[in-house]
């Protein structure tokens, strides 16, 4: 383990992917959350979304999806993992592991307050380039965030959960978590599958994280947006600025 290895890790896929236009699928949650509730749980998205057939296009489309892309995201989350387990206290493993949590969860709080704005900013942003870099900018941040809790979970999990009997303590936090999700009717969020494309959404949903009651309870939330539109409608003298549809119950055909 030394830092050249991680910064190698870091530094040569990320530029790759931000080519390809698919750093947003480095993000996984807590950064994004899925319910099981879709029209098309079983299609998964490619880069170039190329239609599904035994053609060498199709075929082509699914190894650079699955095997360039994904080998490139799993470089880059090794390249970020090791630099934390390098530089946040690497002698205290819960005074790091607590650390890291609190960084990844502090990130995210703050990107998830941040979101609105940057949506509204993408809207108004015409230039796809700079669309482009602005929702990198922001799924960069969001992807940092969620490897810190990963990080920071697993290690908490490994020093408090039956750290000498590390088998049941698998068993346990894997069935914990499991069950938790088959409940919430969240099983998809462990998922991140298939391939988004970053600078699609013209909407501003790109740099959206997605929220659990948005899209298992609509109707919880639908009222509050409704009427935040009326006063936003109010305020600017009848002009029309009701949020999309997109942002309330769709999120997971944008992530």
């Amino acid at each position: 383990m030394t830092v050249l290895s991680a910064i190698i890790s870091v530094v040569v896929p990320v530029p790759i992917l931000l080519a390809f236009r698919a750093c947003g699928n480095l993000v996984a949650a807590p950064g994004v959350v899925l319910v099981d509730i879709c029209d098309t749980p079983f299609r998964l998205g490619t880069r170039f979304a190329a239609e599904v057939s035994f053609s060498r296009t199709f075929i082509g489309d699914v190894v650079l999806t699955v095997v360039f892309i994904g080998s490139l995201i799993v470089a880059s989350w090794r390249g970020v993992w090791l630099l934390f387990d390098i530089f946040l206290f690497p002698t205290d493993q819960e005074r790091s592991a607590w650390s890291s949590v609190a960084i990844g969860y502090g990130t995210l709080i703050l990107l998830a307050l941040l979101e609105t704005p940057a949506s509204r900013l993408l809207q108004k942003t015409r230039r796809r380039f700079a669309r482009i870099v602005l929702e990198d900018v922001f799924k960069i941040a969001v992807w940092v965030g969620v490897l810190s809790v990963w990080r920071g979970f697993w290690l908490v999990c490994d020093s408090y959960i039956l750290p000498d009997n590390p088998v049941q303590s698998y068993w346990i936090t894997h069935g914990v978590g499991i069950g938790g999700l088959f409940l919430l009717q969240a099983g998809r969020s462990v998922l991140v599958a298939g391939c988004v494309v970053d600078g699609e959404a013209v909407d501003g949903s790109g740099v959206r994280m997605g929220r659990y009651l948005e899209q298992i309870c609509p109707k919880l939330v639908r009222p509050s947006t409704e009427q935040v539109s009326n006063q936003r409608n109010h305020s600017d003298g009848g002009q029309q600025t009701t949020l999309p549809p997109q942002y309330v119950v769709q999120y997971e055909t944008n992530l």
